[in-house]
């Protein structure tokens, strides 16, 4: 019994090896979209990626951020200012980076942007405290991905959500644990992919949408340590500063194996078509 037990974690590790082996042939072309740049997790990635090839374009607070970012940055690295909590700013850098990767689309979203503070016992919060926290960590990264979603179909890309363990177990209060708990659930229902494509759906204002037989439960790899781990154990920098390599996120941008993280995605709707709401007569 011991014997078939060490084969088969044998066989595993190998299989896990020759997996994460399989890596893209070519990443020149692969544009991919880190926020959050202006310092820790962000800048690391930013600068690791624009090193390994990848067309990056990294999207900073303020201009102080990106000019230290780009100061003596190897690669190709593009920055723009945005602040995911402006749906104003949101929509300029959606059309800088349509612009950008025209007709290739996006390869990849890295959405690290994030806050951590105030956190302490629930009793001490209001209401606000957690506003702005949410404002940055879960409807940013939402209303990013999901005006980025057309492009990064046309790539077949993938999506890399910072979450945190604390995303599993709330060890804390205020909004940091509330926020991520969010983006784990909005990365869940990112697997859920309508289809077919080019197609057009009609709803009744107010109705509810019928089932669709086309619907598939794509598997969405997440990989990699969770960063709030290293929070709990050590202290560690806090949200958006992590000491060390982020493998994760590596990993996922230079995947061969992209269907493991959109599964040939549908565009629900495509490009130029429209969706029409009617009200009940």
């Amino acid at each position: 019994m011991w014997l078939a037990a060490a084969l088969a974690a044998l066989c595993w590790a190998l299989l896990w090896l020759l997996r994460d082996r399989q890596t893209l042939p070519s990443v020149q072309d692969k544009f991919v979209l880190v926020t959050g740049c202006d310092s820790g997790f962000g800048r690391l990635l930013a600068r690791r990626l624009a090193r390994r090839g990848y067309r990056v374009l990294a999207a900073c607070l303020t201009p102080a951020g990106a000019e230290a970012l780009r100061r003596g940055c190897p690669g190709h690295l593009r920055t723009t200012l945005l602040d995911v909590t402006r749906p104003d700013s949101v929509r300029r850098a959606t059309e800088w980076v349509r612009n950008e990767v025209g007709d290739r689309g996006l390869f990849g979203l890295v959405n690290n942007a994030g806050v951590a503070n105030p956190i302490g016992p629930t009793e001490w919060m209001v209401l606000e405290d957690y506003r702005q926290v949410m404002a940055v960590n879960a409807f940013g990264a939402i209303d990013v991905t999901l005006r980025l979603l057309p492009l990064l179909k046309r790539a077949r890309g993938r999506v890399v959500n910072t979450s945190s363990v604390l995303g599993r177990l709330a060890a804390n209060g205020g909004g940091y644990c509330v926020s991520k708990y969010c983006i784990e659930a909005f990365s869940d229902s990112l697997r859920w992919v309508p289809g077919p494509p080019n197609q057009q759906q009609h709803y009744p204002h107010g109705a509810d949408p019928p089932p669709i037989p086309q619907a598939r439960h794509v598997p969405l790899r997440g990989q990699g340590e969770h960063r709030g781990a290293r929070v709990l154990q050590d202290g560690g920098d806090g949200p958006g500063e992590h000491r060390g390599v982020p493998a994760a996120a590596l990993g996922a941008a230079g995947a061969r194996d992209a269907p493991q993280l959109w599964g040939g995605l549908f565009p629900a709707v495509p490009e130029g078509a429209e969706i029409h709401h009617e009200p009940h007569l």
